[in-house]
């Protein structure tokens, strides 16, 4: 099988806009994101428009994609988890304005919207929200006209790896 669904879950995963370089507004962003590359586990459901769902999950330094009943492992060096994601874009995002408090899946989260990095701006992306949990600072859910991410951190345990 290709790893290319691996690959490209794990860049998914993974570039959620962190930046030094971004501007002051979207500390509770980039907070939410470094925190996400720090959990010790996550599952992850992508959706991008015209696609099928692809889940993964993240526990430890070893990251999961299930493609077509099949689970795929990479295994990460240490610390490489939160190294592409403070690398991951570059410019940084700006514009971060919270838009309201809200309850998403049973837990109190903050709503955010932000302007994406140049970067993907001059890719087509345009405007992306995500609800961020009021009590742990995660994310739950990321959105944008191309795609939508739900995160979820609760019991997560490795899948059997190859077919099911």
């Amino acid at each position: 099988m290709s790893r290319l669904p691996l690959c490209l879950a794990l860049s998914v995963a993974l570039t959620a806009p962190v930046s030094a370089r971004a501007d002051a507004s979207c500390a509770p962003v980039i907070s939410a994101f470094e925190k996400l590359a720090s959990a010790p586990a996550y599952r992850q459901l992508t959706r991008a428009f015209g696609r099928k769902p692809m889940t993964s999950l993240a526990i430890g330094q070893k990251f999961y994609v299930q493609n077509e009943g099949e689970w795929q492992a990479l295994e990460l060096k240490p610390g490489e988890r939160q190294s592409m994601m403070k690398s991951a874009v570059g410019a940084g995002m700006k514009d971060c304005v919270q838009k309201s408090d809200e309850t998403y899946e049973g837990d109190a989260v903050k709503v955010y919207a932000y302007a994406p990095p140049k970067e993907l701006e001059d890719q087509g992306a345009g405007e992306q929200t995500v609800w961020v949990g009021a009590k742990d600072g995660l994310p739950r859910r990321i959105f944008s006209e191309r795609s939508e991410i739900q995160l979820s951190y609760g019991d997560i345990t490795p899948p059997p790896v190859g077919r099911q």
